[in-house]
Protein backbone atom coordinates (compact mmCIF):
# COMPACT_ATOMS: atom_id res chain seq x y z
CA UNK A 1 0.00 0.00 0.00
CA UNK A 2 2.57 2.21 0.76
CA UNK A 3 4.46 1.98 -2.06
CA UNK A 4 1.55 1.94 -4.02
CA UNK A 5 0.81 5.35 -2.64
CA UNK A 6 4.69 6.44 -3.31
CA UNK A 7 3.96 6.16 -6.81
CA UNK A 8 0.96 7.79 -7.05
CA UNK A 9 2.95 10.20 -5.52
CA UNK A 10 5.50 10.53 -7.98
CA UNK A 11 2.99 10.41 -11.12
CA UNK A 12 1.01 13.28 -9.74
CA UNK A 13 4.40 15.02 -8.30
CA UNK A 14 3.48 18.56 -9.00
CA UNK A 15 -0.33 17.99 -8.17
CA UNK A 16 1.33 16.86 -4.59
CA UNK A 17 3.78 19.89 -4.89
CA UNK A 18 0.82 22.19 -4.87
CA UNK A 19 -1.22 20.45 -2.46
CA UNK A 20 2.13 20.37 0.01
CA UNK A 21 2.34 23.99 -0.74
CA UNK A 22 -1.35 25.34 0.03
CA UNK A 23 -1.02 22.95 3.19
CA UNK A 24 1.92 25.29 4.49
CA UNK A 25 0.29 28.50 3.49
CA UNK A 26 -3.39 27.02 5.13
CA UNK A 27 -1.40 26.40 8.53
CA UNK A 28 0.71 29.72 7.98
CA UNK A 29 -2.24 31.65 8.31
CA UNK A 30 -4.44 29.59 10.60
CA UNK A 31 -1.01 30.34 13.03
CA UNK A 32 -1.16 33.32 12.49
CA UNK A 33 -4.46 34.89 13.67
CA UNK A 34 -3.72 34.78 16.95
CA UNK A 35 -0.99 36.67 16.97
CA UNK A 36 -2.91 39.45 14.33
CA UNK A 37 -6.14 39.36 16.68
CA UNK A 38 -3.28 40.30 19.58
CA UNK A 39 -2.16 42.97 17.64
CA UNK A 40 -5.71 44.26 16.69
CA UNK A 41 -7.11 44.29 19.45
CA UNK A 42 -3.70 45.76 21.74
CA UNK A 43 -4.10 48.60 19.24
CA UNK A 44 -8.16 49.04 19.49
CA UNK A 45 -7.44 48.68 23.36
CA UNK A 46 -4.27 51.82 23.28
CA UNK A 47 -6.62 53.87 20.95
CA UNK A 48 -9.28 53.76 23.62
CA UNK A 49 -7.13 54.52 26.40
CA UNK A 50 -6.09 57.79 24.66
CA UNK A 51 -9.33 58.89 23.54
CA UNK A 52 -10.63 58.27 26.74
CA UNK A 53 -7.80 60.19 28.60
CA UNK A 54 -8.21 63.13 25.83
CA UNK A 55 -12.17 63.19 26.32
CA UNK A 56 -11.74 63.42 30.40
CA UNK A 57 -8.40 64.69 31.17
CA UNK A 58 -8.02 61.18 33.56
CA UNK A 59 -5.10 59.31 32.63
CA UNK A 60 -6.51 55.77 32.37
CA UNK A 61 -4.24 53.61 34.00
CA UNK A 62 -4.10 55.26 37.69
CA UNK A 63 -4.22 53.30 40.85
CA UNK A 64 -6.02 55.19 43.47
CA UNK A 65 -6.19 53.82 46.99
CA UNK A 66 -7.87 56.04 49.66
CA UNK A 67 -8.99 55.86 53.47
CA UNK A 68 -11.20 57.70 55.50
CA UNK A 69 -10.72 58.56 59.19
CA UNK A 70 -13.87 60.59 60.07
CA UNK A 71 -15.65 57.83 61.17
CA UNK A 72 -12.60 57.29 64.43
CA UNK A 73 -13.97 60.16 67.20
CA UNK A 74 -10.68 59.76 69.32
CA UNK A 75 -8.31 61.48 67.92
CA UNK A 76 -4.95 59.87 68.88
CA UNK A 77 -6.91 56.52 66.73
CA UNK A 78 -7.37 58.55 64.31
CA UNK A 79 -3.81 59.68 63.92
CA UNK A 80 -2.75 55.98 64.89
CA UNK A 81 -5.25 54.46 62.01
CA UNK A 82 -3.61 56.83 59.59
CA UNK A 83 0.04 56.18 59.87
CA UNK A 84 -1.06 51.92 59.77
CA UNK A 85 -2.24 52.90 56.96
CA UNK A 86 0.14 54.80 54.85
CA UNK A 87 3.00 52.11 56.33
CA UNK A 88 0.60 49.22 54.41
CA UNK A 89 0.48 51.64 51.15
CA UNK A 90 4.28 52.13 51.33
CA UNK A 91 5.42 48.59 52.46
CA UNK A 92 2.83 46.28 51.65
CA UNK A 93 0.84 46.87 48.31
CA UNK A 94 3.11 49.34 46.04
CA UNK A 95 5.97 46.48 46.23
CA UNK A 96 3.02 43.91 45.41
CA UNK A 97 1.97 45.32 42.38
CA UNK A 98 5.58 45.38 41.10
CA UNK A 99 5.01 47.39 38.18
CA UNK A 100 6.77 50.56 36.96
CA UNK A 101 5.43 54.12 38.27
CA UNK A 102 4.94 56.69 36.26
CA UNK A 103 3.69 59.49 38.56
CA UNK A 104 3.16 59.57 42.61
CA UNK A 105 0.54 61.71 44.04
CA UNK A 106 -0.18 62.01 47.65
CA UNK A 107 -2.92 63.70 48.77
CA UNK A 108 -4.10 65.03 52.22
CA UNK A 109 -7.43 65.87 53.42
CA UNK A 110 -9.29 67.90 56.25
CA UNK A 111 -13.13 67.34 57.38
CA UNK A 112 -15.31 70.03 55.32
CA UNK A 113 -15.08 73.14 57.18
CA UNK A 114 -17.53 76.35 56.83
CA UNK A 115 -15.51 79.50 55.43
CA UNK A 116 -16.49 82.85 56.70
CA UNK A 117 -14.69 85.86 56.11
CA UNK A 118 -12.52 87.11 58.71
CA UNK A 119 -14.17 90.89 57.81
CA UNK A 120 -17.92 90.04 58.33
CA UNK A 121 -19.82 92.72 56.12
CA UNK A 122 -22.55 91.38 55.94
CA UNK A 123 -24.81 90.35 59.28
CA UNK A 124 -25.51 86.95 57.38
CA UNK A 125 -23.00 85.83 55.34
CA UNK A 126 -23.01 83.39 52.28
CA UNK A 127 -22.79 80.13 53.36
CA UNK A 128 -19.72 78.34 51.85
CA UNK A 129 -17.83 75.20 52.76
CA UNK A 130 -14.04 74.15 51.44
CA UNK A 131 -11.94 71.23 52.18
CA UNK A 132 -8.42 72.33 53.14
CA UNK A 133 -6.22 69.74 51.50
CA UNK A 134 -2.34 69.03 50.27
CA UNK A 135 -0.79 67.76 47.92
CA UNK A 136 2.98 66.39 47.80
CA UNK A 137 4.67 68.05 44.73
CA UNK A 138 1.77 69.96 43.65
CA UNK A 139 4.16 73.10 42.91
CA UNK A 140 5.66 70.97 40.25
CA UNK A 141 2.39 70.62 38.44
CA UNK A 142 0.07 73.98 38.47
CA UNK A 143 0.58 77.25 36.81
CA UNK A 144 -0.38 80.09 38.71
CA UNK A 145 -3.10 82.03 36.97
CA UNK A 146 -3.80 84.93 39.47
CA UNK A 147 -1.76 86.33 42.81
CA UNK A 148 1.01 84.32 44.25
CA UNK A 149 2.11 80.80 45.64
CA UNK A 150 0.82 79.67 48.97
CA UNK A 151 4.54 80.21 51.72
CA UNK A 152 5.47 76.69 52.97
CA UNK A 153 5.59 78.21 56.35
CA UNK A 154 3.06 79.54 58.51
CA UNK A 155 2.35 83.61 58.44
CA UNK A 156 1.63 84.51 62.09
CA UNK A 157 -1.38 82.48 62.58
CA UNK A 158 -2.17 82.61 58.95
CA UNK A 159 -2.00 79.61 56.49
CA UNK A 160 -1.95 80.54 52.80
CA UNK A 161 -3.73 78.41 50.16
CA UNK A 162 -4.40 78.51 46.49
CA UNK A 163 -7.29 77.64 44.87
CA UNK A 164 -8.32 77.05 41.10
CA UNK A 165 -10.72 79.58 39.19
CA UNK A 166 -13.58 77.53 39.47
CA UNK A 167 -13.07 76.77 43.36
CA UNK A 168 -12.85 80.85 43.21
CA UNK A 169 -16.40 81.29 41.36
CA UNK A 170 -18.18 78.64 43.44
CA UNK A 171 -17.09 79.03 46.91
CA UNK A 172 -17.00 83.61 46.06
CA UNK A 173 -13.65 83.97 47.35
CA UNK A 174 -11.67 86.84 46.99
CA UNK A 175 -7.81 87.36 46.03
CA UNK A 176 -5.69 88.36 49.26
CA UNK A 177 -9.12 87.50 51.38
CA UNK A 178 -8.52 86.28 54.80
CA UNK A 179 -11.14 83.37 55.82
CA UNK A 180 -12.10 81.63 58.97
CA UNK A 181 -12.45 77.66 59.01
CA UNK A 182 -15.22 76.79 61.08
CA UNK A 183 -16.30 73.11 62.01
CA UNK A 184 -19.85 73.46 61.83
CA UNK A 185 -20.83 70.71 64.14
CA UNK A 186 -22.03 72.20 67.52
CA UNK A 187 -19.79 72.25 70.33
CA UNK A 188 -16.63 70.45 68.57
CA UNK A 189 -14.20 71.84 70.04
CA UNK A 190 -12.22 73.02 67.02
CA UNK A 191 -10.53 76.11 67.12
CA UNK A 192 -11.00 78.01 63.66
CA UNK A 193 -8.23 78.21 61.38
CA UNK A 194 -7.26 81.22 59.52
CA UNK A 195 -6.55 81.55 55.88
CA UNK A 196 -5.79 83.58 53.03
CA UNK A 197 -6.67 83.25 49.26
CA UNK A 198 -3.03 84.28 47.73
CA UNK A 199 -3.46 82.84 44.30
CA UNK A 200 -5.64 80.93 42.03
CA UNK A 201 -3.80 78.14 39.75
CA UNK A 202 -4.46 75.51 36.81
CA UNK A 203 -2.48 72.36 35.85
CA UNK A 204 0.56 72.86 33.87
CA UNK A 205 -0.28 69.42 31.34
CA UNK A 206 -3.58 68.02 30.92
CA UNK A 207 -1.66 64.81 29.82
CA UNK A 208 -0.31 64.51 33.61
CA UNK A 209 -0.89 61.51 35.20
CA UNK A 210 -0.46 63.23 38.35
CA UNK A 211 -4.16 64.61 38.36
CA UNK A 212 -5.97 61.50 38.67
CA UNK A 213 -8.77 63.51 38.79
CA UNK A 214 -10.42 66.36 37.29
CA UNK A 215 -9.66 69.86 37.85
CA UNK A 216 -13.01 70.61 38.17
CA UNK A 217 -13.43 67.70 41.26
CA UNK A 218 -11.60 70.60 43.15
CA UNK A 219 -13.69 73.12 43.18
CA UNK A 220 -14.24 73.40 46.70
CA UNK A 221 -11.38 72.68 47.85
CA UNK A 222 -8.27 75.11 49.00
CA UNK A 223 -4.99 73.84 48.97
CA UNK A 224 -1.76 74.77 51.07
CA UNK A 225 1.73 73.40 51.41
CA UNK A 226 1.54 69.74 52.00
CA UNK A 227 4.38 69.63 54.49
CA UNK A 228 2.81 72.07 56.50
CA UNK A 229 -0.57 70.22 56.79
CA UNK A 230 1.00 67.03 57.85
CA UNK A 231 3.13 68.58 60.40
CA UNK A 232 0.20 70.78 61.61
CA UNK A 233 -2.50 68.62 61.47
CA UNK A 234 -1.66 65.23 61.26
CA UNK A 235 1.23 64.52 63.59
CA UNK A 236 -0.02 67.44 65.92
CA UNK A 237 -2.71 66.29 68.03
CA UNK A 238 -6.14 66.75 65.82
CA UNK A 239 -9.25 65.40 65.13
CA UNK A 240 -9.47 67.22 61.56
CA UNK A 241 -8.16 64.06 59.55
CA UNK A 242 -10.48 63.08 56.81
CA UNK A 243 -8.75 61.44 54.71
Amino acid sequence: MLIFVIRKMLNNRWMFLCLLIGSILVSAMVSSVPIYSDGVLQRMLTRDLETFQEQTGVFPGAFRVEANFAHISDQNDRVKAYGIFNTNIEEKYLPAFDLPTKTRARRLSLKSLSAQPQNLIDEKPEKRYTQLEGMEGLQDHITIVNGRMFNTAKQGDVYEVIVTEEAMLNLKLFLDEEYLLVDPAPDSGIQPIKVKVVGTFTVKDSNDAYWYKKLSEYKSSAFMDYNLLYTNFITADTPLLDR
